[in-house]
């Protein structure tokens, strides 16, 4: 079932073409919000994310030294961005309606100067 989607549209293999890109900080506010909703639905590309990070976040840390816990680290950062993705989504909804607003209130003072 490498093909299937899970649940917002974005399918296995394109989920597991962003992991690299999303574990680099490098998607976009869509994909991003997008990858994660697919992550928490799909188990094999969790996996697979996991897998990733742990490799790539594991050999740092082994040269290092210092003592880690990578799978609570993963489940972290998943949340935290699930969390910056629900904040800049509510900016954008404020924005938008500071936007209609002073259209509107443009609209209303031109009615009233102009009668």
């Amino acid at each position: 079932m490498r093909d299937r989607k899970a649940g917002n549209g974005m399918d296995c293999t394109t989920a597991e073409r962003k992991i690299s890109l999303f574990l680099a900080g490098e998607l976009d506010e869509r994909d991003t919000e997008e990858f994660v909703g697919h992550i928490e639905q799909c188990g094999a590309c969790m996996e697979e994310l996991a897998i990733q990070y742990l490799i790539s976040e594991g050999m740092h840390r082994l040269e290092d030294g210092g003592a880690f816990d990578l799978n609570k680290e993963l489940k972290e950062m998943l949340l935290w961005t699930k969390k910056r993705v629900r904040r800049q989504k509510r900016l954008d909804l404020v924005l938008f309606c500071a936007e209609i607003a002073a259209v509107a209130g443009s609209f209303l003072l031109s009615f009233f100067v102009l009668y």
